[in-house]
This record gives C-alpha cells, structure tokens and sequence, in this order.
C-alpha cells in the first residue's frame, strides 16, 4: 500500500487534481452511445438524455466552451454546448470518457455519486424558481449551479481520507464547516472548486459564483434570515447590503447549493430551516407553500439523476428526524483495496517551541502563581496612561507595545503574542516570553475563516481558556493554534479601535495555572488598552 503525500495547499490541491479524471458509469456511456449512433435521435433530445448525468455535462461544455473562447464567445446553457459540438465531436467525446465500477462497499464511491447528485439537486432547485418569471439567465445559472459542488466531487474520489476527516470534524466535534476545511485541507473546497473551474474553463458565470469575495459573511446571513422574519430592528444600510445581495447574478446560484448541501445533513436540522426560509424570502412567498415546493424540487432531482446502491437527496425526506447518520468513514478494508494511490492527511506535527525561562520548581501541574504583580508600578503606571492619556502614548503601535509590556513585565504573565488585525488578516506583531524564531512570533491567519479570532474581532471579546473548558474551546480555534495553548490555559481578547478590531492579545503563564487575580487585572489592562485607542481617535478628530 503506497498512500501519496498530502498536498498541504490551494496551489497544490489543484496541481494534485487539475488532470485527474471524472469517470461515469458504463451503463451511462452505453446509453449515450446508443443514442449518438441512431438515426431516429435529434440534438434536443440527444440533450435531454445528457442532461440527466452531470459528469457528462462537465466534459462536454468544458469542450465547448473550449471552441467558442477561440471566437470569444461562451456556454450558457447545456442546449448551447450539445448543439455547439454536433454528433461527431459528442460521439468522440463520450467514446472518450473514464469509467467506473460503483463498488458498493466503498464511502468514496457513494459519496461521490451523492456530491453529484447534490449538486443536480441544486440546479433543479434553480431551474424551478425561475420558471415562469422571465429570468433571461435562467439556463446560465442553472449550469453554474451544476458545476458550483466540482470540488466535493473530485476531493470525494481522488482524496477521500480528507474529506471523511472533515466530516469526522464538523459531524462528531461540531467544528464549522469552513474551518474544518482549513484545518485538513489547507485551504476550502470553494476555493479548489474555483480555481478548478478555472483550470478546467467553466462558464464565467460558475467561477464568479464560486469567488469567495461574493460570499456574504455571516453577519448578511443573519440579516437574511432577519429580514426572512421580517425583523422591524434592520437598519437601513443592512437593508441595502441585502438588497444589493439579493439582485446579483450569483444569488440563487449560491442559494441553491447551501441548500442542496445543508439538507444532506438533514432537513430538520436549524440551517435548513433558516435556509427554506431566507428561499421563501427570496422568491416572494409562503414559507409552507416554498418548503413543498423544495421538498417536490428534491424529489425530482431525485428521479433524474439516480445511481442505484447510493442514498439519493430525495430519501432523506422520507427518514424521521435521528442520531443515524450516513456512512463518511473510510475503512481499514477499502483503504487497501479502493483508495490505494489516494493521498494521506499530512500529520500535525506540535511545532517546535523554544524552552520557557526556568522557573522555581513546582508540586502539581498547573500550580498557580503567587497572586501578585511582576512588578506593580509599572503595571498601574501603564494602565492609568491608557485610561487617563499619556504623552508618550501618540500612536496605535505604543499602546500595542504597552499592552504587551503591561502584561508581561508588568503583571507577570510569561508569554505574551499581539496580533495586529489588518486586511481581514491577524498577524504576530509583538511577543514577549518566547523566542525571535517561535513559530507563534510569526504566525497569521485568514480572519474570513470562522473561527473564535473571527468572532472576537467580529465584536469585543474576552475569553479565558482554563484546564477545564480547554478541549471544548480547541473546536473553534485553528487546529494549527491547538500547540500554542498550554495544558493550563490561556486568556485570548480583542482590542477594538471605535468599532474596528486593530489587535487580538494572548497571554498564558506557560505550565501554570491563570488564578482569578492574574485574569482579572489581564481583562482591565486589555479593556484599557481600548480606551487608550478612544483617546487617540478623540485627539485626531480635535487636531481635524
């Protein structure tokens, strides 16, 4: 059993991927043939048999698409794909195509099977709401919505040890989809199914859908499901994001395939709930009426594109509300057998910390320090600059630098990290307690990713982390964090500059325990810190 080695990012998932293969079944390749080859089969209807296999429709609009760039058109639809190609280059091409073998004890060849069969349901679920309202792009974003879940397909069959781990995460730890993602993969699946639909030259329309700079944070979410309740406490610049939201392109097209991958957790489950009703919002109608037409919408995706030995989207609606849950785990069996030359979730390895200064000999684990300061006047001296104003406090960097010395000359704690918040991106500024060359001294990461940085810099926040609550609060921190909180705890705060976050502090007393007395004076230090920001923003607007 030789098992590859993992790619570790975006850049090497797609050089990993970009030539690997999307097999059909051979009773598809078959039927197809047999219809490309008699003389009783027109284009139309040759394309509504192609229609119900989504594989199929990714080759050959990839390959038509292919044609018209060289005239700098584009595909909009599978019609404009078939009738661009005709029955010679149809023929070839499905000649051409890899099979596959369901192996029905295989995780990676149902779920497979079912990523597709997401991603048809969606775009049924698009082509039936705009049916009848004189949408002209109703046949282009019904292809985008088809080809928005590539990446769970391709990541099912050509990587399925991460993507059972990811669901292992966000199913058994409750970990959030985006950073579990992160957390094995390196990057998210929305960012492989973009650059793939890129490498691949998939309609403008699917790649635009897929940039994660047109996905609404959840903060939009929450007003969507707000305004769904019809909220009277939405504000007007909510309101006109919203708006603004709702009238692109993409909407439905990312409608859709939240839905399409929220219901295959349940349809009981909260998000879908929230989701057929932010639907019903969208399209202007009774949420009862809207979650038949769903249910309805489900079942004929169903119907179209069925691949028997696997559990199709429509199934789940019939099933009552359990703990059961569908198969992701790969086995020992079909580890050796099916996913052999799949590669293998790169270890974590702890990073290599520098040693901590030493220290008197303590008797139990997470001993506590005496509950005193460092040094006392340095850290009252400090904390009143901040509060009342100090000449030498003029710039957002000296009250960085001063949190940092307050906390760790001042009241003793012995390791201290600042992370400036810049460009949606947290960055190790300033530490005090490790060595220049920590891994921590030089750690960053993506704020859009949800996470307990992005909610502490979403608003104000404080979070001590103690022995206790330690494992718990590990599911919404970056596993790649997970080595820089010790065993006895941390305390992680935002510092906001009016209603921006311009830093996030950590400190922790390494093997020691953070006492009541340690915690309370660090919260003040940091609150102070916020105010110190107040006074310099006060003192600018009277200069102005």
């Amino acid at each position: 059993m030789s098992l590859q080695e993992s790619p570790q990012d975006l850049d090497s998932w797609i050089t990993y991927l970009k030539e690997k293969p999307l097999p059909v079944r051979s009773s598809v390749q078959q039927r197809l043939s047999r219809a490309v080859q008699s003389d009783a089969t027109t284009l139309q209807s040759l394309c509504n048999q192609i229609k119900s296999d989504p594989t199929v429709c990714i080759y050959l609009v990839r390959l038509a698409n292919k044609l018209h760039s060289e005239k700098g058109s584009a595909v909009t639809s599978i019609e404009h794909a078939v009738h661009s190609l005709g029955f010679d280059r149809i023929e070839q091409c499905i000649q051409e195509l890899e099979l596959i073998r369901l192996n029905a004890g295989s995780v990676s060849h149902k779920l497979y099977f079912r990523s597709i069969a997401n991603s048809h349901h969606a775009s049924i679920q698009v082509r039936e709401w705009l049916k009848g309202r004189g949408n002209v792009f109703a046949d282009e974003l019904q292809l985008a919505s088809l080809f928005y879940g590539i990446g769970h397909w391709m990541m099912w069959l050509h990587a399925p040890l991460h993507m059972s781990l990811i669901h292992q995460k966000i199913r058994e730890k409750e970990i959030d989809v985006v950073l579990a993602e992160t957390d094995v993969l390196g990057c998210t699946i929305q960012e492989i199914s973009h650059d793939l639909a890129m490498e691949w030259g998939l309609p403008e329309l699917t790649i635009e859908s897929l940039d994660h700079d047109t996905s609404p944070g959840r903060d939009i979410i929450d007003v969507m499901h707000r305004h769904a309740l019809r909220d009277p406490t939405i504000d007007d610049d909510e309101r006109r994001e919203l708006n603004h939201l709702m009238q692109q392109k993409f909407f439905p097209v990312k409608l859709s395939n939240w839905l399409a991958i929220t219901a295959s957790f349940g349809w009981q489950q909260k998000k879908a709930k929230q989701l057929c009703m932010i639907i019903s919002d969208y399209l202007g109608e009774n949420t009862a009426d809207v979650v038949g037409k769903l249910h309805q919408n489900c079942a004929i995706a169903s119907r179209v594109f069925n691949v028997p030995g696997t559990l199709a989207p429509a199934t789940e609606l019939l099933m009552l509300e359990s703990d059961l849950v569908p198969s992701y785990k790969i086995s020992v069996k079909e580890l050796e057998t099916v996913v052999v030359d799949c590669p293998r979730p790169a270890v974590r390895r702890k990073p290599l910390r520098s040693k901590a200064p030493v220290q008197e000999t303590i008797r139990t684990a997470y001993a506590p320090v005496d509950a005193s300061c460092k040094n006392e006047e340095l850290f009252k001296k400090l904390a009143a600059a901040f509060v009342k104003g100090s000449p030498q406090i003029k710039t957002p960097g000296h009250v960085m630098q001063c949190t940092v010395k307050a906390l760790h000359d001042g009241l003793g704690m012995h390791h201290t990290t600042l992370f400036r918040v810049h460009n949606k991106k947290m960055i190790a500024t300033l530490s005090s307690g490790i060595a220049k060359d920590d891994p921590l001294a030089s750690y960053q990461f993506d704020l859009e990713i949800p996470s307990l940085f992005k909610r502490l810099c979403d608003k104000p926040g404080y979070i001590w982390i103690t022995p206790q609550t330690r494992e718990k609060m590990l599911q919404s921190v970056p596993e790649n964090y997970h080595p820089y909180i010790p065993e006895s705890g941390a305390i992680l705060m935002s510092v906001f500059s009016g209603n921006k976050a311009v830093a996030i502090v950590h400190t922790d007393n390494r093997d020691h325990a953070i006492d009541d007395f340690h915690n309370k004076r660090a919260r003040y230090i940091c609150t102070a810190a916020g105010q110190a920001f107040k006074n310099l923003l006060a003192a600018r607007s009277e200069t102005n």
